[in-house]
């Protein structure tokens, strides 16, 4: 079983300063941190797919649109083709 939550913390502090677009600035890897804090905590089974119902649509789809077809590839459903109702 993979274990993100292991390396989080470790990513967090690789990363490059990151432009925050909602303050125009670029964020501290302290502030990166504070945003991420769940981070290190296992996954959280009662939280799978609550990205759909916290993700504004025009996200998701620029997101499928990049990387649509490895979903595809990988067994996800996309929007592209879920079934319609």
């Amino acid at each position: 079983m993979l274990h993100y939550e292991r390396q989080g913390s470790i990513r967090l502090a690789e990363m490059v300063p990151l432009y925050d677009p909602t303050a125009a600035r670029i964020m501290t890897a302290d502030e990166r941190r504070r945003t991420h804090t769940g981070v290190d905590a296992p996954l959280k089974p009662s939280r799978v797919g609550n990205w759909r119902q916290e993700t504004a649509p025009e996200e998701q789809a620029a997101f499928e649109q990049i990387a649509g077809d490895t979903l595809q590839e990988l067994g996800y459903p996309t929007v592209r083709e879920a079934p319609r109702t």
